[in-house]
């Protein structure tokens, strides 16, 4: 997978996320993620969301990285 790939991976990563998070704290869900409310709980479901935005920043901050050899 190219760099782009990567950074693209990362972005939507992260928008889902704080978009997840924010519509959590007013009593909303995302559809695609709801299933983690029932399945492992509220905390569980918080803490999914904010590793997907930590990992979306570094899938995102590694592929703007130059690489060195």
């Amino acid at each position: 997978m190219n760099r782009v790939t990567f950074t693209v991976i990362g972005y939507v990563l992260i928008v889902v996320g704080f978009v997840a998070l924010i519509l959590g704290m007013i009593g909303l869900n995302l559809k695609p993620l709801a299933f983690l409310d029932g399945v492992i709980g509220p905390l569980g479901s918080f803490l999914i969301k904010l590793l997907m935005i930590i990992v979306g920043f570094i899938m995102f901050y590694m592929s703007r990285v130059p690489m060195e050899e």
